[in-house]
């Protein structure tokens, strides 16, 4: 196999790009990849066997759509107020998923994670009207 010379320097080449990116915009990359992270794991936490836990299961895979319309309004440049609509329906997408009629059997950790991701879409807002 034949080793390409470049190679360690190719591989610095990233860390150098991320140098010029503004920090606004590393940070609010990371909130939309830990809100991502955090409907995965709450999709497949809890089991669906009761009426309670399938209408989680469906706001969850809502706000999971929100957040894809999110990524692809900020992948094909569109404008701050489509940003910020999108941004906005995340919200409401979790406040739904986070009402006492949807969560209310949950447990502990389901309840905090749901409010976590709340947080972070609120973040994506905030960050969204700057």
């Amino acid at each position: 196999m034949l080793d390409h010379p470049n190679r360690a320097e190719d591989q610095a080449a990233p860390a150098q790009e991320d140098e010029h990116v503004p920090e606004e915009i590393r940070h609010g990359a990371k909130v939309i990849k830990d809100l991502a992270a955090l409907l995965e794991a709450l999709d497949r936490a809890p089991p669906l066997s009761k009426p309670w836990q399938r209408q989680l299961h469906a706001h969850l895979r809502n706000s999971d759509r929100c957040l894809q319309v999110l990524r692809i309004t900020i992948s094909l440049g569109r404008s701050d107020i489509e940003f910020a609509s999108a941004a906005e329906k995340l919200v409401l997408s979790l406040r739904a998923a986070s009402l006492p009629g949807v969560t209310g059997r949950a447990d502990a950790a389901t309840r905090a994670a749901i409010r976590l991701a709340s947080q972070l879409a609120q973040e994506i807002v905030r960050l969204a009207k700057r």
